[in-house]
């Protein structure tokens, strides 16, 4: 005969540890999407300068109307999730499911990753500049990479003063950029400084660490794969609007006997056209790890 040695199973669930949002505070919130599907933004184009004579009647130069440029942002993701937890299971588990919890979770494990993704990897597509760094950095080169990236923003008029000036970096590159002396860490930067993700500062940009299948990306029409090594972004060239953020827990639903959790999410992630120069991206072709 078998001795079965008693078993008990704990009512407190073992939740898989969660990420909050690498992106919250570091977009572009000037914009609205209320009321609407997309906007268009309008960018007035300058004009090159005129030599001023003294005499006739356009000392100034002849006028020319002013032209624009326009660019339409719409909203494309719409995404959702319906979890029912049975009354009978819940009883029969000591009510480990906590609604709360459940929401929580998911939240943290599904939602909250996927939207900081698409916003990583879209921006990285629709990047103004790329790196002239084409190849997997050491400890000894990743700085080239952040020197190239201050140099080109710099060209191009974007403030790099350590505020809005971020550095999403794969979790390899900011294992070799540890190595580097010219990293400053988190543990000597202002308070102020340290939104969600932030782990240091270099050449003027805040770095954030990024899971490396955030960045990394195939590029269908290319037919290739890129690994992104960091994507450099001046704060005011992204956005990343959510149009809508709705959540229901609900228990008293005819037809199922316990709790229906259901949740919308509608969002989109895009870089401002007119400022698309405050978005860099060093990455090189590679293998995806599936």
């Amino acid at each position: 005969m078998a001795i079965n040695l008693a078993t008990k199973y704990e009512s407190k669930m073992a939740l898989v540890y969660t990420r909050k949002s690498l992106l919250q505070g570091k977009t572009n919130e000037e914009y609205s999407w209320d009321g609407v599907n997309s906007i268009h933004v309008y960018t007035p184009v300058t004009q090159p300068l005129n030599d001023y004579v003294k005499s006739g009647t356009w000392r100034y130069g002849s006028p020319a109307e002013l032209q624009d440029t326009q660019q339409e942002m719409a909203i494309t993701l719409d995404k959702s999730f319906s979890i029912t937890v049975d009354r009978g299971n819940n009883d029969d588990q000591m009510h480990a499911k906590r609604s709360g919890e459940v929401v929580n979770a998911q939240v943290g494990e599904q939602v909250t990753p996927f939207f900081d993704k698409y916003a990583l990897i879209k921006w990285a597509k629709e990047a103004g500049q790329t790196s002239s760094v084409t190849s997997a950095v050491t400890k000894d080169t990743v700085l080239d990479m952040f020197i190239d990236a201050h140099s080109k923003f710099f060209n191009a008029a974007i403030p790099v003063n350590g505020k809005e000036q971020y550095a999403y970096v794969s979790a390899a590159t900011y294992a070799k950029l540890l190595r580097n002396p010219e990293f400053i860490s988190a543990d000597s930067l202002n308070k102020d400084l340290l939104t969600n993700g932030v782990v240091g500062k270099c050449m003027g940009f805040l770095v954030v660490e990024t899971p490396d299948d955030y960045l990394n990306y195939y590029d269908a029409t290319a037919d290739k794969a890129y690994l992104v090594q960091a994507l450099f972004v001046n704060k005011k060239s992204v956005v990343a609007p959510t149009k809508l953020n709705e959540l229901f827990i609900r228990n008293d639903v005819p037809g199922i006997s316990g709790t229906l959790i259901e949740g919308r999410y509608r969002g989109d992630a895009h870089v401002l056209d007119a400022f698309e120069k405050g978005v860099l991206v060093a990455k090189y072709e590679g293998i995806l790890s599936l």
